[in-house]
């Protein structure tokens, strides 16, 4: 028998070049993908994420023994891809300073699940 998670893994996209943007992806990648994927294949919590939602949390529920556990080897990663995100930052919301859409237009959104984006999330796991 072969044992392994399914992540729901999200490709993040800055709308644009802007340092602010950029910073705001890789936030939305630190809370949606990066949180998973590093103590799963890395055994280590994203030091970022950590660092950014202590305001809010301590992280007390995090224990030693639980990181052990959950970085065992696995035999398999299996990836639900639904969507990519476009991110871009919003100026002045200190509790919420990044927003997404999905590719598209307001009368016919997308949900962004292109075969390029599936492309980069399959690229990213190579690299753990």
């Amino acid at each position: 028998m072969k044992i392994g998670p399914a992540l729901n893994l999200v490709s993040e996209v800055p709308a644009s070049q802007s340092p602010a943007d950029i910073a705001a992806t890789r936030r939305l990648d630190g809370m949606e993908n990066r949180l998973f994927l590093d103590p799963l294949l890395r055994a280590e919590y994203p030091k970022d994420v950590i660092e950014y939602y202590q305001s809010i949390t301590d992280f007390a529920f995090i224990k030693d023994e639980d990181l052990k556990a959950i970085s065992e080897k696995i035999d398999f990663l299996g990836v639900n891809y639904y969507e990519q995100h476009v991110t871009r930052a919003i100026a002045g919301d200190n509790r919420r300073d990044a927003a997404f859409t999905y590719p598209g237009d307001a009368l016919q959104p997308a949900w962004g699940s292109t075969h390029t984006a599936l492309r980069q999330i399959r690229i990213r796991k190579r690299h753990f």
